[in-house]
């Protein structure tokens, strides 16, 4: 039977095993390896996923999570997600380790409630206030666009982020647009044709990027992609290059992608 944490308590040996709790527990204490973490996520010194790849090179970080190596750590807490695999969240509840299991749509309002819970958990309540507030701010300045502009995720399978993904959040809290949205019936992914593509009205493409590639590849592989090619979009060069890691994050670094997507729409619009 798991243990439920106590609140109260003094956390001092916390694995979490997702970027998620790995990212927003760097935050919460002060952004350096505290005496509080024994371990991050695998994914975590992955600089195509992670945001703070280049800040945790002291911090421990096993290829990948097994029971055997979760036990062997001795960890007062382990932090996990409902995205997690089913077999370790099975053993998590069915053993005597305390762990919390965050879970995460995509959205802006589970970030917030993400954040307040952990800082409650590991006794940084305030920094959690303060950082919450901190993030929203930043929201809330940005610009009005003149017209807000179409958006696309771009994809080689053609497999699209719908409109309860966290990149119709990024889209819209840079006052613009995830064109899939109106193509997603019940919110998740859609997988669209190549005829059907070529019917979406599209201003700019969104590409994530990651460290080894260069935006003079991506754009090579795009423009010669059978199903994007004939794009006007693609033709006329539209694209917007966002750091894969904050494109695809759930963690705070999600606001990040709103200032950097902000950002990439007001310099290519004409004056």
């Amino acid at each position: 039977m798991a243990i439920e944490p106590s609140y109260a308590s003094s956390y001092n040996r916390i694995a979490s095993l997702t970027l998620l709790t790995d990212e927003v527990l760097w935050e919460l204490t002060n952004k350096k390896s505290s005496q509080k973490i024994l371990s991050l996520s695998s994914l975590v010194r992955n600089r195509s996923y992670s945001c703070i790849a280049d800040k945790v090179a002291n911090v421990k970080s096993p290829p990948s999570y097994s029971v055997e190596q979760i036990v062997s750590m001795k960890p007062d807490l382990v932090l996990a997600a409902n995205f997690n695999r089913p077999s370790l969240l099975k053993f998590l509840k069915q053993s005597s380790i305390p762990f919390e299991l965050f879970k995460s749509s995509g959205s802006f309002s589970d970030l917030w409630r993400n954040i307040s819970r952990l800082g409650e958990i590991i006794d940084e309540k305030k920094q959690a206030i303060k950082m919450i507030a901190g993030l929203k701010r930043r929201i809330s300045v940005i610009k009005n666009p003149k017209q807000p502009q179409k958006l696309v995720s771009y994809s080689s399978e053609l497999f699209f982020p719908g409109k309860n993904s966290s990149f119709s959040q990024i889209a819209k809290a840079a006052k613009h647009r995830n064109v899939i949205d109106e193509y997603s019936k019940d919110g998740s992914w859609v997988r669209l044709s190549s005829e059907s593509l070529l019917t979406i009205p599209i201003d700019f493409i969104v590409v994530g990027i990651r460290p080894n590639a260069t935006k003079k590849q991506m754009i090579a592989e795009i423009s010669g992609h059978e199903s994007w090619k004939n794009l006007p979009a693609v033709r006329d060069k539209k694209f917007l290059f966002i750091s894969n890691a904050y494109l695809l994050s759930l963690s705070h670094c999600m606001v990040d992608a709103v200032e950097l997507l902000s950002r990439e729409v007001y310099e290519q619009l004409p004056r």
